[in-house]
């Protein structure tokens, strides 16, 4: 299998800005009244183009790093790509639900073949891109007329509410624990899949949690979608609180201390507020939904995206502690929130929207303006260029050659 000399988040996470930016614009455009009413075109670029092909970019770097399993191949990236792409002029669940079937494919093409076991909570991940795909295959039934609008709204709760809350727990558990600095790393913590088979009573009790949760997670769809919004809603609300607290112990203030943590732990906070509030208060709907996408999902991508991009291009993950690009980010990220948040409770509701978008859009202004140059420019750490040295002691010492003759013959540059 061919790989790739980029990795998919270089092409992906600037496509999902494009989306991002176009999906705040509409709401700023139709308090100008240049375009009709967007709810639907807002929904498109923001799930399906900002955080589906955020989250493609995510998943189509990790997998491979969390399973031992070859990487992304130029041909499943142009997958990936053209249907990001396509979703920014033609807005169609059929496109969310393509992506997600492709995902569904490449997470289970490598997990067959792994190397390396997986964290137990990643069972959420498959469990997310069944509840999209089933959302999504709705959603389109409805679009093209082949079932009532009902089916439509039963589509939009599994697919907004059920597949990226479930990335979240799922990679989140360990992830955003050990950005919290309360774990290491999970590329540091996984299991080698050929010593699987030795697994003890106490491995299995690590499965045992996850698989409640993931259960509990799962019935609270069902529960909602029978007409029990309330309790179903409870059910995802307290899943996420259970590993909100056991994994990311957010009671605490984050063992790491850089500036990157601290705005995750608020985002993480956001999240949990989001899903109760819109648990305890349906009546405010929508409105309380907005807590959890802008706040919960839309700031905890963009910081995860931060690590990501910091990590994958070399970079100093010193400008974690030290750049103000993260408190600016979630600043703006969050006053889009409350504002939108408040909005019903305004005289000028869809004005409202729009200083909403406004703020949204600065902060995506500030988050690509820093990390940008960084997505597309990789550099050369000095741990890359110890390990290069390193790499050519070790080969001149198979050729026979004396190592002394490095020194004069290696530059770094």
């Amino acid at each position: 299998m061919k790989t790739l000399a980029i990795d998919p988040y270089q092409i992906l996470f600037p496509l999902g800005l494009v989306h991002a930016f176009i999906g705040g614009l509409t709401w700023i455009l139709y308090a100008f009244h240049k375009i009709d009413y967007p709810g639907q075109l807002h929904a498109n670029h923001m799930f399906t183009g900002f955080l589906l092909s955020f989250s493609a970019g995510f998943l189509l770097t990790a997998i491979p790093r969390f399973t031992g399993a070859p990487k992304c191949s130029p041909l499943e990236l142009a997958l990936a790509v053209s249907l990001s792409s396509i979703t920014l002029f033609i807005p169609h669940p059929v496109f969310a639900l393509a992506m997600l079937f492709f995902l569904s494919f490449f997470f289970a093409k490598r997990f067959f073949i792994r190397e390396y076991s997986p964290p137990p909570h990643f069972l959420f991940l498959p469990l997310g891109l069944f509840l999209g795909i089933v959302g999504a295959w709705f959603m389109t039934l409805a679009e093209i007329g082949w079932c009532n609008s009902s089916l439509f709204s039963l589509g939009k709760i599994l697919l907004f509410y059920g597949t990226l809350l479930s990335f979240l727990l799922g990679i989140g558990a360990k992830l955003i624990s050990a950005l919290l600095g309360w774990t290491a790393p999970p590329s540091q913590t996984i299991e080698n899949f050929k010593n699987f088979s030795q697994t003890s009573a106490v491995d299995f009790h690590r499965w045992t949690v996850p698989v409640v949760q993931a259960s509990l997670f799962f019935l609270g769809f069902i529960f909602e979608i029978f007409s029990y919004p309330s309790l179903g809603r409870g059910l995802r609300a307290s899943c996420t609180a259970w590993i909100a607290i056991q994994n990311w112990r957010l009671y605490r203030l984050p063992r790491s201390k850089s500036k990157l943590s601290f705005w995750i732990w608020i985002a993480a906070w956001m999240l949990v507020i989001g899903l109760w509030t819109h648990c305890l208060f349906p009546a405010l709907g929508l409105h309380a939904a907005h807590l959890i996408f802008i706040g919960g999902f839309g700031l905890i991508t963009l910081l995860v995206a931060s690590r990501v991009t910091l990590a994958h291009g070399n970079h100093p993950l010193e400008l974690e502690s030290q750049s103000r690009i993260f408190a600016m980010t979630s600043t703006f990220v969050i006053l889009a929130t409350i504002t939108r948040f408040v909005s019903p409770w305004t005289p000028s509701y869809f004005q409202h929207l729009a200083y909403a978008a406004i703020m949204w859009i600065i902060a995506i202004f500030a988050w690509s303006a820093f990390f940008l140059p960084k997505i597309f420019l990789h550099s050369k750490s000095h741990s890359t260029l110890l390990l290069s040295v390193l790499q050519k002691v070790q080969d001149n010492s198979h050729r026979s050659q004396p190592i002394q003759k490095m020194d004069s013959s290696c530059t770094c540059e």
